[in-house]
């Protein structure tokens, strides 16, 4: 229920329980005095008859069950109000029947012998009854929120409030026709306040439903007719008291009586018109301030969606207070921590009245001033807004004089807070004094936050866009933004008709520095080297492409000499002073790729395309600086065909194995074989394997085909060669990238599969590839044994073996590299180191394998050092596997082979 009936503020008390109260306590006070007996003197209104016993009783009933309904319970926790409204209905209905059936129910002098009257002495008068009995009713019919229900207890109030107000006017006219209705006694002129103020409460129950909604609303016509209302309750029984006591004390006449009341009556209409007109202006006023703010707000909302940076926001929020809002004057200033102080970064002035940022100082100090912080100060400080409604008679602000001279006469500061963070203000003058209202403040405040909202997003927005062109460590541009860069300044370059250069550079070994000292330390590293490259080429002419990849670019350079040139400049800059990092200095230097504009492309991308194949070149021949060279990328384009080609190579079964045969020292017959692969592309034909296995290894296919060695040779072995011949092993290389995987035993295990025990194979690794990490190595050589295998230690005598490890080392062959045995029979160097790791194998219990024999002359002097097996294109080529089963099969003597120039293709490189 609403308390606007009244224009009581909300947290006072409603009108129901005011009329309440007011009706128990005189009815109370009735009682209380027909109960003792007191005497009529001490009546306000003793010229008039005096309010029943019974009366007394049911309108305090009555204003109990109002004040029991007007505490807002459900209708099921009205039993009390109910209660007593049907006692109060009980002695109504008991009054009026006593009147209309003429027999007394003895109910009128239960409190005491009321002698007022010689006409049923004590008894209510008949009105009194009906009206009792009407609002009885009333509020039975009120405790229920049905809108029917309400309809009709409202409707029985008003019925009720004009029984009273007839009463009243009898009163103060003396209409002694209208008091004694068929000569019966009147209606009491305290119980007709009494049952006025009752139906009022009871009228204003349901104050926003039914009849009483269009009173209740905050229209200036429904607030007209509450004071229209309120006025005519209030002074109709205060005039008639002040008639009434007049003519009693001989003061005058009943001619000047209605006079006066005339007289009185007009004067306080023209009070209320007076009043009420005074209330629409500032009414109509304060609606226009709200209008301003509103369509300052709907302006700014319609700002933050196209804004795009914050000066701007600033700026035309500044110009729309000032513009749409009518406001004089409209400030943004952002908090410098530093200097302590609100720096203005918009200002919007109707009258044009800036002052210099020296003038307004004090104003924007954070700091505390001789008259102690100024209103902007505490705003920051505090975080709430500062509002001053009244700067003539503001003794906290001390420019309050200067704000008078450029006609400012209120003023409100809202903080502007960012994460909790109060990042500045928005301050706002108004013309008027008591601009700044409830509802100005709270959508002033409202914008403030969407202002707030804004930059916030601005700020994530700012970030987001450094990012996406700038890099987050270094803060050089980022690939993107230095290729756009480059696509300018190679169109100013075309237009100028000048020459301009790309240079890619890397840090030589810049692993290790992570490795060593922690990444944190690498990224310390990179941050200083952005820094005095920044300084040597400027922002604009730099940038990051990768993790320690930066480039540059310069313009101005005709000849290769004046590049070399910069060149070195930019070296110096960059490199030439030592890195110092974590107590420890860093000489540091960088290899790069120079690309030059028309020559090696006439686009960003291509020239830094081609600046990046330089420095791969760079890299491949150990140069510090390389320009770019199409026949190197033309390799390049090359080998990346041949990327594509091998990674469908496997999935097309276009790899073989072929195998080399081994013979015994002693029967000169073939004992094994190395398994060789082979790649015979659809595109390309036979490829080398010292052009393809490189490749694998460097785009990580080198375990799938070793894989698919291991299996296949597996499968060759059980299923085609033992069955022919018996104890016949078969050799398989494996590469670094696979010994150095954890799971690399369970691997091999996966791919023999059922034959693991089964296939007699051998596994052939590098002499420094085992050494790299010997206890992991002695560990897996130990679990392939167990499952069967043999393992050959290949190109022995050209690693860094020590003799303790080696002696640990669960091997069965060593094979001596072709290297030594390529200077027989005339290299006495090369005969000690054979002769010795012969010694070195057979006292370690292992057989030894020569491989590259290509002589007869080799093959004898091996034999006769007590070599075990010997391998070489003297014996047999590579071969796939039936030519080496036919070759088992007719059992070819080793010593019929020719000779093999040594400037063959010596098929070594094959692996699995």
């Amino acid at each position: 229920m609403r308390n606007s009936i009244l224009l009581l503020p909300a947290h006072s008390i409603s009108m129901p329980q005011a009329m309440g109260a007011i009706v128990l306590s005189c009815g109370l006070t009735v009682f209380l005095s027909w109960a003792l007996g007191l005497g009529s003197s001490i009546w306000i209104f003793a010229s008039v008859l005096r309010m029943k016993a019974n009366t007394s009783v049911a309108v305090s009933l009555l204003a109990i069950g109002l004040l029991i309904i007007n505490r807002r319970m459900p209708p099921n926790r009205h039993r009390n109000a109910l209660l007593a409204c049907l006692m109060c209905l009980f002695l109504g209905a008991a009054s009026l029947a006593q009147y209309f059936f003429k027999f007394d129910l003895g109910i009128d002098q239960i409190v005491s012998l009321d002698k007022s009257s010689t006409v049923f002495p004590g008894r209510m008068s008949p009105v009194t009854a009906v009206a009792v009995t009407m609002l009885a009713l009333a509020q039975i019919l009120a405790c229920a929120p049905q809108r029917h229900r309400v309809l009709a207890s409202q409707f029985l109030c008003i019925a009720v409030m004009v029984i009273s107000t007839v009463t009243l006017f009898a009163y103060l006219y003396n209409a002694s026709s209208l008091l004694y209705v068929a000569h019966y006694v009147p209606m009491a002129f305290s119980t007709a306040c009494a049952i006025q103020l009752l139906a009022l409460g009871s009228l204003a129950l349901h104050s926003d439903t039914g009849l009483m909604a269009p009173l209740s609303s905050k229209t200036m016509t429904a607030r007209m007719g509450r004071r229209v209302l309120i006025s005519v309750w209030i002074a109709l029984p205060a005039l008639a008291w002040v008639r009434s006591q007049g003519q009693a004390r001989n003061l005058f006449g009943p001619e000047f009586g209605v006079a006066l009341l005339v007289t009185v009556g007009l004067a306080m209409m023209s009070a209320l018109i007076m009043w009420h007109t005074s209330t629409a202006e500032k009414g109509e006023r304060r609606a226009q301030y709200l209008n301003r703010i509103y369509s300052v707000l709907s302006e700014v909302n319609a700002l933050i969606v196209r804004v795009v940076d914050r000066t701007q926001l600033f700026n035309e929020a500044s110009l729309i207070a000032v513009q749409r809002g009518g406001f004089p004057r409209a400030w943004f200033g952002l908090v410098n921590i530093e200097k302590n102080v609100v720096e203005l970064v918009a200002r919007q002035d109707s009258v044009h009245l800036h002052k210099t940022p020296a003038e307004l100082a004090e104003r924007l100090s954070l700091e505390q001033g001789s008259a102690g912080f100024s209103p902007i100060a505490r705003a920051v400080r505090s975080g709430y807004p500062v509002i001053s409604n009244d700067v003539v008679n503001d003794k906290e602000d001390p420019f309050s004089h200067e704000l008078l001279a450029d006609g400012i006469f209120s003023y409100a500061i809202f903080p502007l807070s960012l994460g909790g963070k109060i990042v500045g203000i928005f301050k706002l003058h108004a013309e008027v004094p008591n601009f700044f209202h409830a509802d100005e403040i709270r959508l002033l405040s409202d914008m403030a936050g969407d202002i707030t909202f804004a930059i916030n997003n601005l700020e994530q927005r700012r970030l987001l866009d450094h990012l996406a062109y700038f890099d987050s460590l270094t803060g050089l541009a980022n690939a993107r933004l230095f290729e756009e860069r480059l696509y300018q300044a190679i169109d100013t370059a075309t237009r100028h008709r000048s020459e301009l250069a790309v240079i890619v550079f890397d840090v030589i070994a810049f692993r290790l520095i992570n490795e060593v000292h922690g990444r944190q330390a690498g990224d310390q590293t990179l941050q200083v080297l952005a820094q005095r490259l920044a300084a040597c080429c400027g922002d604009t002419g730099s940038g990051r492409l990768g993790s320690n990849l930066f480039a540059v670019f310069f313009a101005g350079v005709a000849t290769e000499a004046r590049i070399v040139s910069e060149y070195e400049r930019i070296m110096t800059c960059c490199f030439g002073e030592a890195f110092l990092l974590m107590g420890n200095r860093f000489a540091l230097t960088a290899r790069s790729g120079i690309a030059i504009l028309h020559n090696d492309g006439d686009n960003a991308k291509t020239l830094l395309n081609n600046a990046e194949a330089a420095l791969r070149s760079a890299h491949a021949s150990g140069h510090l600086y390389r320009f770019y060279n199409p026949a190197s990328n033309d390799r390049n384009v090359a080998r990346l065909g041949l990327q594509v080609l091998l990674t469908q190579a496997l999935a097309e079964s276009e790899f073989a194995l072929h195998y080399q045969i081994k013979v015994d020292c002693q029967t000169m017959l073939p004992c094994g074989a190395e398994a060789l692969l082979r790649w015979h592309s659809a595109e390309l034909g036979q490829v080398p394997p010292s052009t393809f296995v490189p490749i694998l290894e460097e785009i990580g296919l080198i375990g799938k085909v070793g894989a698919w060695a291991l299996q296949q040779a597996s499968l060759d072995s059980t299923h085609a060669i033992m069955p022919a011949s018996p104890g016949f092993r078969i050799a398989v290389n494996v590469s670094a990238s696979q010994l150095l995987e954890t799971d690399f035993v369970e691997k091999v295990q996966a791919a023999f599969g059922e034959f693991a025990h089964m296939a007699e194979i051998d596994l052939e690794l590098t002499e420094s590839l085992v050494m790299s990490d010997i206890e992991a190595s002695i560990d897996k050589l130990r679990r392939l044994r167990a499952i069967g295998l043999k393992i050959a230690i290949d190109d022995f005598g050209t690693g860094y073996s020590s003799m303790a490890y080696l002696a640990k080392l669960p091997l069965d062959y060593l094979k001596i590299d072709r290297a030594f045995v390529m200077g027989l029979p005339n290299d006495t160097e090369s005969l000690t180191v054979i002769s010795s790791i012969i010694s070195l194998g057979h006292a370690l219990g292992l057989r030894v394998i020569a491989e590259g024999i290509e002589h007869a002359s080799q093959a004898a002097l091996l034999v006769s050092l007590g070599c075990d097996e010997l391998q070489g294109y003297y014996f047999g080529r590579p071969e796939p596997l039936p030519a080496l089963l036919s070759r088992l099969e007719n059992r070819i003597p080793a010593m019929v082979s020719a000779v093999i120039p040594a400037s063959a293709d010596t098929g070594h490189g094959g692996t699995s």
